[in-house]
C-alpha cells in the first residue's frame, strides 16, 4: 500500500486499539506513507503491528486519543522527518484511578515485544506523559557500524518527559550497559529525559536538554523510583 499526499480526518475508532491508519500482518510486500496528513482521530493515528518492510516519511499525525504513533512487533519499519503532535488524554470516567498508557509515539513499549526499524529526524509536540517511549542502544557499537533506533528527535512542550528511554529486549547487552543518544529537548514539564530501568550502566550522549522544568535527565540505573 502506498499513501502518497493523501489527507485522513475523523478516523479510528474511540477507545480502541482501531487506530485511523494501521497495518496488521502486513507481510507481504513494502508500503510507504509519504507526505501525508492524519489528525483529529477518535483514537490513535497510527499503528504498525506485526508487519515488514514499511516506511513513513515527512507525515504528519496530529490531534489523536492517548497514543499518537504506536509501532508493535515490527521488521524493517522506518519513519523519518515524522511529526506527532497534539495528543490528548481518553476521557475515561467509568473506571476510578485508571491510569491509561499514553504518549505521542511509542516504539515497541505499549504491548512490549522487539521491534527491528528506527525513529529519525522527527518530532513529537503536546502529548501526555511522554514524547517518545523508546528503546536504547548497544553502548560498544562503533561510529562505523552506528545503527541507532532512535536519533536526531525532538521533543517539546509535552505535559510530562520528552522521552522515556529503556532497555531494548532485543539486545541481551542491555541489561549491562545501553545508551541513549542524539536527541533534544525543550520546554517540558518534567525532565528532557527520564531512564529509571535496571541496568549495570547507563549512557547518555550527545543530548540537548533545554528549559525543562524538573531537569535535564532523570537516571536511575537501580530501577526502582525515577527520582
Amino acid at each position: 500500500m502506498i499513501l502518497d499526499n493523501v489527507e485522513v480526518s475523523n478516523c479510528s475508532q474511540r477507545d480502541t486499539f482501531r487506530a485511523a491508519v494501521r497495518f496488521e500482518a502486513a507481510l507481504s510486500g513494502p508500503s510507504k506513507i509519504v507526505g501525508s496528513s492524519v489528525h483529529h482521530s477518535l483514537a490513535w493515528s497510527l499503528y504498525i503491528n506485526n508487519s515488514v518492510d514499511i516506511e513513513v516519511t515527512d507525515s504528519s499525525f496530529v490531534m489523536a486519543k492517548a497514543v499518537g504513533v504506536n509501532l508493535h512487533s515490527t521488521t524493517k519499519v522506518h519513519l523519518d522527518r515524522v511529526f506527532v503532535g497534539d495528543v490528548t488524554e481518553r476521557e475515561i470516567t467509568a473506571l476510578d484511578g485508571f491510569l491509561d498508557k499514553r504518549a505521542c509515539v511509542a516504539f515497541c513499549s505499549y504491548f512490549g515485544g522487539k521491534c527491528d526499524g528506527s525513529i529519525t529526524n522527527s518530532i513529537a509536540a503536546g502529548c501526555s506523559y511522554a514524547g517518545f517511549v523508546v528503546p536504547g542502544h548497544d553502548c560498544d557499537q562503533s561510529e562505523e557500524s552506528f545503527t541507532s533506533k532512535f536519533q536526531g528527535n525532538t521533543a517539546h512542550s509535552v505535559t510530562g518527559s520528552g522521552a522515556v528511554i529503556y532497555p531494548d529486549p532485543a539486545l541481551s547487552s542491555s541489561r549491562n550497559c545501553y545508551e541513549g543518544s542524539n536527541f533534544s529537548a525543550y520546554k517540558n514539564d518534567e525532565q528532557g529525559v527520564t531512564a529509571a530501568f535496571k541496568t549495570r550502566e547507563l549512557r547518555m550522549t550527545g543530548m540537548s536538554l533545554v528549559d525543562n522544568k524538573q531537569g535535564g535527565m532523570s537516571l536511575n540505573i537501580g530501577g526502582e523510583s525515577d527520582s
